[in-house]
């Protein structure tokens, strides 16, 4: 309906209109006292972009705006529908603090999806300071990406009811943030609270990605530090304990510049991570350590990438008990300080990838060329154990191979791979029909 201004205007005349769809992709076109007044029930409504699926799914207020401030400050339609949205979108404004303002007075009581993408001049997206509210008591999915002043989530105290329905959160390429939680006087709340913790009892899937000065997810200012310098905390953990993941499946880490390690060195609440599945983390440079061995026992999937400081992926007395019974897919690539991994601390009599389907370990040359033993049992889906091209220096320390019921195992060792396992002594394979 964008090309033809007629057809807009005839829409202020149907004093009926109950149900609305449209899309007007020029900004230009949109007659400002076009839903003034209106009495929807149902609509989906996008000005200056077209609309996201994932926004417009199970949705009934859906609002996507894009570069038409002028709108939302002079419509009054539009602000009454803003109000009632189940779903915003937000991209390409230049001042959206002015925008928000108004909403989170009601704390965002609607939304059920929120994105907001290329928007400047707003350090915080919930600031508590002034006033208890609830803050996104029904948000489902939150998305942030491409916002260059953005300092914190929330800045204050939290409503024990916020964030109480979060499912998915995505924070990406957001150049200034430090933390999502804090609180200047030092008590942080959050879905749902115990003591000082956050509890986000719901949320299933976290993607943290280019967020080069993040250094925690919640954490508590060192007042003496954090005057000299805003982006030292007092912790260096990704993850500590004030917060709390029951539900969490799928973890995204990509580009964290600053992140040494992922949890405390203290131990966890028992609920915390346990039903964690996959394990995705690529490009932190600093990364040290990734996690205590208590955390990893239910993966599937594991994968590690472009860490140039790794030594070590588990720490911990219990990280020679590690058997990853779960795990479906394990990928180790571009960690040139790795040393050790837990298979090549443990006897071969418990260690199993009874489901693995596929292993790929490639440019960790520190890790491979001290591997002394390697074993799989009971990895029916494993079809290739080796990648093609393997520098000449990978497993030249391997002395022990074992492989038992690996039913789908084409080939043990290629031809053109034997030169290089010059100290291999044991090799066994059996019942791999």
């Amino acid at each position: 309906m964008g090309r033809n201004n007629a057809s807009l205007i005839e829409l202020k005349h149907l004093s009926y209109l109950r149900i609305l769809e449209i899309e007007v992709p020029d900004v230009e076109m949109y007659p400002k006292d076009l839903l003034s007044g209106n009495q929807l029930i149902e609509y989906k409504i996008a000005i200056g972009s077209s609309f996201l699926l994932s926004a417009v799914k199970n949705n009934s207020g859906v609002l996507q705006l894009a570069r038409c401030q002028s709108i939302i400050q002079e419509c009054d339609g539009v602000n009454m529908l803003l109000k009632r949205a189940e779903a915003l979108v937000l991209e390409e404004f230049e001042d959206v603090e002015t925008i928000l303002n108004d909403f989170r007075i009601n704390g965002f009581s609607n939304l059920k999806f929120l994105r907001v993408n290329e928007c400047g001049k707003i350090e915080y997206l919930v600031d508590t300071r002034e006033r208890m509210l609830r803050v996104l008591p029904v948000v489902e999915i939150l998305v942030l990406q491409n916002m260059e002043d953005l300092r914190q989530l929330c800045h204050g105290r939290l409503p024990s009811t916020s964030f109480s329905e979060l499912r998915e959160l995505w924070l990406d390429n957001l150049p200034e943030l430090i933390n999502c939680w804090e609180d200047p006087i030092g008590h942080v709340e959050g879905a749902a609270t115990q003591e000082d913790e956050i509890v986000l009892l719901k949320l299933e899937e976290l993607r943290l990605t280019n967020l080069p000065n993040l250094v925690s997810f919640c954490c508590k200012t060192n007042s003496s530090a954090s005057d000299s310098n805003p982006h030292v905390q007092a912790y260096e953990s990704l993850f500590n304990r004030k917060v709390v993941f029951p539900a969490l499946e799928r973890l995204y880490l990509n580009g964290l510049k600053n992140m040494k390690k992922l949890w405390h060195g203290q131990l966890l609440p028992a609920e915390n991570f346990k039903r964690l599945r996959k394990l995705s983390i690529s490009n932190c440079e600093n990364l040290i350590i990734v996690f205590p061995s208590n955390l990893i026992q239910n993966l599937e999937g594991l994968s590690i990438s472009n860490c140039d400081l790794l030594e070590e992926l588990c720490e911990g007395h219990n990280a020679t008990s590690i058997t990853l019974p779960r795990i479906t897919n394990l990928e180790l690539k571009s960690l040139p300080r790795l040393k050790d991994i837990w298979w090549n601390k443990i006897s071969l009599e418990s260690f199993s990838f009874q489901n693995l389907k596929e292993l790929t370990i490639g440019g960790c040359n520190c890790f491979t060329s001290r591997l002394e033993a390697f074993g799989s049992s009971k990895t029916s889906n494993l079809k290739k154990i080796w990648q093609n091209e393997l520098p000449i220096v990978s497993f030249g320390q391997l002395r022990f191979l074992s492989l038992r019921e690996c039913n789908n195992t084409l080939q043990v060792v290629p031809s053109q791979l034997l030169s290089m396992l010059h100290n291999l002594e044991n090799l066994v394979v059996g019942e791999c029909i």
